[in-house]
């Protein structure tokens, strides 16, 4: 019934925690804001180039048709926000594991 924040490293009560309405990922309830977390807050723009992107494209193939990355990263995930020209996406990678863990498209992004 505890966890720990991937945001904050806190132990919290999982009763006690909050889903981001961006990445869809649970956290201690101080670390999200109008529902939103606090790593969603604070995307930055990547290179299509940059190491970690073309590791995901590598591993996913399908996303290659994205042409606009923006990377955030807590202590436990990657989460990008991809865009193309019709069309956008949340991709949430575990750090630890390298793996999609949860991708949907379109939506508030």
């Amino acid at each position: 019934d505890r966890g720990v924040c991937p945001i904050c490293d806190n132990s919290y009560c999982m009763s006690d925690s909050l889903t981001c309405e961006i990445c869809v990922q649970s956290y201690n309830s101080n670390c999200i804001t109008n529902k939103i977390c606090q790593t969603c807050r604070t995307f930055t723009y990547l290179d299509r180039e940059h190491l970690s992107v073309q590791s995901l494209i590598l591993k996913n193939k399908e996303f290659r048709k994205y042409k606009k990355w923006e990377m955030a990263q807590n202590n436990k995930f990657l989460i990008f926000k991809v865009k193309k020209l019709l069309g956008s996406r949340i991709i949430v990678v575990e750090k630890e594991t390298a793996n999609v863990i949860f991708s949907k498209k379109g939506g508030i992004f």
